[in-house]
């Protein structure tokens, strides 16, 4: 551990050989992560160019152009990975050494997503109407299209769950007032050429349905309770408790003969069911005609 700190200060006091040094420990994983990574979002781009990887994809198309994502996402990694502000962080606790430190780091779920954010650019726009509502609203906001998990999300922004899990009722909230749940959807990634590479990625059938005319029709002609129902219990698999407790905040009735306060789970698990069955008669309906 002594070795690894003195050798991570040679490094970061400009040393070109303890560099070289670093770079080929590093090299073997990074290029194990560029692989499994490209290969899990190629979206076809074998068939239009000529893939890099140690053990390249098969080319599909017949061009001489050479695939520039497997060398971008090397050069992204290992300097994400390198980078002097990383290396100071490595105190060598619990013994680690810094290649644990550094594999484990390479592995994280937080390096995943800071990968997919600079690999298809992803930009969100968040409403000034939710910015307002508190200073981690925005950052929460940005989390919550992409991640759904809340734990996560806390951990992630180094919050309180339960601050979190507050200022996201907030964001639901404001969103159902205004009929914009779907701003929480996240958008597809840029370099889809075609629904059928999409379709290769994420499930056939869901994608199918999401993307059909016949969905979109049979869902606007559920009640904006319906689709909130819908969309926070089987899309978002939101907790129903807090899903209840949202719709009572908002003054939504589930139930004319009950008042809100008198709300139970049983009830919204009723409404789903019913919304379900009705959105599915509309979609067959529309079938039909």
């Amino acid at each position: 551990m002594h070795q690894d700190l003195n050798f991570v200060e040679t490094v970061l006091s400009g040393n070109r050989d303890a560099r070289k040094q670093l770079v080929t420990q590093v090299h073997g994983p990074i290029s194990s992560k560029t692989e499994q990574l490209c290969r899990r979002f190629c979206f076809g781009l074998n068939r239009h160019y000529q893939c890099t990887l140690q053990k390249p994809l098969a080319n599909l198309g017949h061009s001489e152009l050479l695939c520039e994502w497997g060398n971008a996402s090397y050069a992204w990694m290992l300097n994400e990975l390198t980078k002097n502000e990383r290396l100071e962080k490595y105190a060598g606790r619990n013994d680690a050494s810094l290649y644990d430190y550094l594999f484990v780091i390479l592995n994280s779920q937080a390096f995943y997503e800071r990968w997919k954010d600079w690999r298809f650019a992803r930009r969100v726009y968040v409403p000034t109407y939710i910015a307002e509502l508190d200073e981690q609203s925005s950052r929460i906001f940005q989390e919550l299209v992409f991640e759904k998990d809340l734990a996560f999300i806390a951990a992630k922004l180094n919050m309180p769950l339960d601050q979190v899990t507050h200022i996201v009722d907030q964001i639901i909230i404001q969103l159902s007032q205004r009929a914009k749940l779907h701003l929480l959807d996240p958008p597809q990634e840029t370099l889809v050429e075609s629904e059928e590479e999409f379709d290769s990625v994420v499930n056939p059938i869901e994608t199918d349905i999401l993307q059909s005319q016949q969905l979109k029709q049979a869902w606007s002609s559920l009640t904006p309770v319906e689709q909130f129902v819908i969309e926070s219990l089987c899309i978002d698999e939101y907790d129903a408790k807090s899903v209840l407790r949202t719709l009572q905040t908002v003054g939504y009735q589930l139930n004319d003969k009950v008042d809100n306060d008198n709300l139970d789970i049983q009830q919204l698990y009723y409404l789903k069911r019913k919304a379900l069955k009705k959105l599915f008669e509309q979609m067959n309906q529309d079938s039909n005609n």
